[in-house]
């Protein structure tokens, strides 16, 4: 089942969320075969709810208990993920080692 979401807004205003992966994977099969999309399904750290996502904007992460940020598992990733929101919000981040856990996150101050 999808519904728009309460919380999360995109570009063009709230989200689709899904209930469960099969049916954001449902979505998102639907949404590629009829409107010749590339989207995948993601499990929002924000509301915890699965929402799709265009494949080229998808990066890997994890909420980090820590520093209360998203946790990269790569640098590369920490990198793709500034480079879009460069992109997008014209906003410069810049990448650092997570000082408690495997993997890397982004600031907006210059380290």
């Amino acid at each position: 089942m999808s519904i728009k979401s309460k919380t999360c807004f995109g570009r063009n205003g709230a989200l689709t969320q899904y209930d469960n992966k099969y049916d954001a994977q449902e979505g998102a099969k639907y949404a590629n075969e009829k409107h010749g999309r590339n989207l995948i399904p993601y499990e929002c750290q924000k509301c915890k709810f699965w929402h799709l996502s265009p494949k080229e904007r998808q990066t890997p992460s994890e909420h980090c208990e820590f520093c209360d940020k998203a946790l990269y598992p790569s640098e590369e990733d920490a990198k793709n993920r500034a480079a879009i929101i460069y992109k997008e919000q014209g906003k410069r981040l810049t990448t650092y080692e997570c000082p408690h856990q495997d993997g890397w996150h982004l600031t907006s101050k210059s380290r």
